[in-house]
C-alpha cells in the first residue's frame, strides 16, 4: 500500500498513469517554459544554441513554439504526420519518450527536453 487517498488504495495506478498525472499541471490554459536541449547536428538550426527555452503544454507545442522562431528545427525532429521521426530520440527530464505523438506528451513548467539522434554502426 503506497498511501491512502480518499478511502481507497492507490497502489493500483500504473505507472503510465501516474506520469499522466505527474505531467499535468495546473490549469489547461496554462502555458509553461521548458528547456530543450539540442545535439550538435541541430544547433545550426537555432543560431549555434545548445539549450532553447520553448513554450507550451505539450511536446508538440513546444516544438511548434520553437519552430516559430527557428524555422527548420520542427522538421527535423517530426515527421509530416507529427509523430517523432524513427530514427530521433526524445527525453523527458531523463525519461525515453515513447509515446509516437508528441501532442499526447504534456510538459510541466521548469521541464528539460533532450533531443537525441539515435546512433548506429558496428
Amino acid at each position: 500500500r503506497l498511501h491512502a487517498r480518499r478511502g481507497r488504495d492507490v497502489d493500483h495506478l500504473t505507472a503510465k498513469s501516474y506520469q499522466r498525472r505527474r505531467r499535468c499541471p495546473g490549469p489547461p490554459g496554462e502555458i509553461v517554459a521548458v528547456d530543450v536541449v539540442l545535439p550538435a547536428a541541430l544547433r545550426e538550426y537555432a543560431r549555434g544554441a545548445g539549450t532553447v527555452q520553448g513554450k507550451g503544454r505539450t511536446l508538440a507545442a513546444v516544438l511548434a513554439d520553437l519552430d516559430a522562431r527557428y524555422p527548420g528545427l520542427r522538421q527535423r525532429v517530426l515527421e509530416d504526420t507529427g509523430a517523432v521521426r524513427q530514427y530521433v530520440n526524445v527525453f523527458l527530464n531523463g525519461d525515453h519518450v515513447e509515446e509516437p505523438d508528441p501532442a499526447r506528451v504534456r510538459v510541466k513548467d521548469g521541464d528539460t527536453v533532450h533531443i537525441l539522434p539515435s546512433v548506429a554502426g558496428g
